[in-house]
């Protein structure tokens, strides 16, 4: 902003107005120059800022879905449930509605491992997570609760 005003005037009304920066007539062009420079250094700061801020919030919800999916299956992992299964029984006992938990073991897959390997095996998992996934409703969730670290045996 140029302004023949006043100091007092001139800081008031104008940043009052969205002015950043202001020079009294006549001015000097080294100030102006400066005043320039660092309105387009802030500017430029603010939008790196705003970029970063941005890949931040596309890391952050990248990492929250690492954190509940498996990475094999793709489906929920064992620790979603936890976070669902209170309002699953909440919203179940509001609307006087069943709620039903299926969990399914695949008998002697050690065997599958030992004897054909683990990537066979993680293909037997993935194809049935596929093919399980095709047989629900929209309505319900599937989760993988097993894995190499699992301490969820069957008897």
């Amino acid at each position: 902003m140029l302004t023949s005003l006043s100091a007092t005037a001139r800081t008031g009304r104008g940043l009052e107005a969205g002015a950043d920066d202001y020079l009294t007539k006549p001015y000097d062009q080294m100030e102006l120059n400066t005043g320039v420079y660092a309105a387009l250094w802030t500017a430029a700061q603010r939008d790196e800022l705003s970029r970063k801020n941005d890949e931040l919030h596309v890391m952050l919800r990248k990492v929250e879905a690492l954190s509940i999916t498996d990475p094999l299956t793709e489906l929920y992992n064992r620790g979603t449930p936890r976070k669902f299964w209170g309002r699953n029984l909440r919203k179940s006992g509001s609307y006087h509605a069943s709620l039903s938990c299926l969990m399914m073991v695949i008998d002697h897959f050690k065997n599958v491992n030992d004897t054909c390997g683990h990537s066979v095996g993680d293909t037997t998992i993935k194809d049935i997570a596929w093919i399980t996934k095709q047989g629900i409703r929209d309505a319900d969730t599937l989760y993988r609760w097993g894995g190499r670290s699992s301490s969820c045996r069957p008897p």
